[in-house]
């Protein structure tokens, strides 16, 4: 499922924009045209064993986040940490994004910051309970979102499983996801 029509359906975008006093319409755009961004520097962070498996470790980090009540509550939502990860994720690309977006949609670089701050961490729990085997809203995220011959699944498959029982988790954190 696409995640920016997975937000639109919670209300997760409706709700977001009025925080920030925009429409609905705007932020929708500005994660449509962003999102592709963040899943861009996901691939290329995870393209090497380091990268991959740092990555992974965040999703562990976050697959017990409280996803559900972010989505029906933006002030839930911790965006430090959102600002956090996405200075992970994006590196010294995030000031260039954010202006970029704001100088395309006509809005405050705040906003745009504000925006993706919110959605980072809903982001990331729901990537780290699907890519650690919990329950997720969105299921197939991971692979609609990054592909599934992204690195993180090309590279979770090759060299990170290495039982090669079809899980790298197990592997990659010690074999606590052994069965």
């Amino acid at each position: 499922m696409d995640i920016t029509n997975l937000l639109k359906e919670n209300g997760f975008l409706e709700k977001l924009a009025s925080q920030y006093g925009l429409d609905s319409t705007q932020v929708e755009e500005v994660v449509s045209k962003g999102l592709p961004e963040i899943t861009k520097s996901i691939n290329a962070n995870t393209s090497t064993e380091n990268g991959l498996s740092s990555f992974m470790k965040a999703l562990q980090d976050h697959k017990d986040d409280p996803v559900d009540e972010m989505l029906a509550d933006p002030n839930k939502v911790d965006t430090t940490d959102g600002s956090k990860i996405l200075s992970h994720i994006l590196g010294d690309r995030k000031e260039n994004l954010t202006n970029e977006l704001s100088q395309v949609q006509g809005l405050s670089a705040s906003s745009i910051t504000g925006i993706f701050s919110s959605l980072a961490p809903i982001l990331m729990g729901m990537l780290g309970k699907q890519a650690t085997g919990g329950s997720s809203a969105g299921g197939g995220l991971l692979d609609s979102l990054l592909g599934s011959d992204s690195p993180v699944s090309k590279m979770g498959k090759s060299f990170l499983d290495k039982d090669k029982d079809g899980s790298f988790l197990d592997d990659l954190l010690g074999g606590i996801f052994k069965k």
